[in-house]
């Protein structure tokens, strides 16, 4: 029979729901999952065969296909949250997650809860990071500046691709001169050079003498590629039109052409005679 004491006694404790031991302990454990109470040695829920840690089992399995754990809900089929997992965040799918943004410094990449923009940069920064000093901060460049550095570029090129050209239609006058003057040698009047003084002679180039047809005045420089290859070719051109004139194949105009260059290159053999170049 139990007295009043050992009655105030059990109704301070708690009795352990175990089946198999009934003890009343005065510092119970309560299960996570059933929220029953009991002893030291059967709280665990093996011990006492919780029949509710399977229903509340929280281990997320990996996903086959990118292994990232898959977070079940309680009381949910497992199939159906891995099928969306695999409409909304398997990366193996093609579905990329929202990532959260990172701090921009190099070597920190922390998540940024309150991301802080530097005014300079532009990038976003965490609060260690957020001054200019402490992540190598490059002033991003003002549109109106960048338009001024791209012409100030250019310019240059523009002059330079003008004297390029400029160049280019020059040596194509002059190859197209020399062409002409090859063709059809113009008379000896129009052709005439002005020289600047005798004490300062100047070399002439082999255009102004293959395309007028005259002897010039000043010295020619016998060492010239120039000259001598302008020579070579009004020499067998003269030897062309002497097979030709041998043959009886000359026009009357060619006729006319072929007696100016003899006479030409017979004045010309006269005046080089003259001529004494001292290297």
């Amino acid at each position: 029979m139990e007295s009043p004491s050992n009655t105030v006694l059990l109704s301070a404790g708690t009795k352990c729901a175990a089946a198999q031991c009934g003890l009343h302990d005065y510092l119970p454990f309560k299960c996570q999952f059933c929220k029953e109470s009991f002893c030291s040695s059967h709280f665990r829920p093996a011990t006492h065969h919780c029949e509710k840690e399977v229903n509340q089992d929280r281990v997320a399995p990996p996903c086959p296909l990118c292994s990232t754990p898959v977070t079940i809900p309680i009381g949910e089929d497992p199939n159906i949250a891995m099928e969306r997992h695999f409409d909304n965040a398997c990366e193996v799918m093609g579905r990329k997650r929202n990532a959260a943004p990172r701090c921009a410094r190099h070597k920190c990449k922390n998540v940024l809860i309150t991301p802080i923009r530097c005014e300079s940069c532009k990038e976003l920064f965490c609060p260690t990071h957020r001054h200019p000093s402490t992540h190598r901060c490059t002033p991003t460049i003002s549109p109106g500046k960048s338009d001024t550095r791209d012409n100030s570029k250019v310019e240059p090129q523009t002059s330079r691709s003008r004297s390029n050209a400029g160049a280019s239609s020059s040596t194509s006058k002059f190859s197209g001169a020399s062409l002409l003057g090859r063709q059809a040698p113009r008379p000896a009047t129009t052709a005439q050079q002005t020289p600047k003084g005798p004490s300062k002679p100047a070399f002439t180039t082999p255009a102004a003498g293959v395309s007028g047809g005259t002897p010039s005045s000043t010295i020619h420089n016998p060492f010239s590629k120039v000259d001598r290859r302008a020579k070579a070719e009004m020499e067998s051109k003269r030897k062309a039109m002497t097979e030709r004139a041998r043959k009886g194949l000359l026009s009357e105009k060619e006729k006319e052409i072929f007696a100016r260059e003899e006479a030409l290159l017979a004045q010309a053999q006269g005046q080089n005679s003259k001529d004494c170049v001292v290297m």
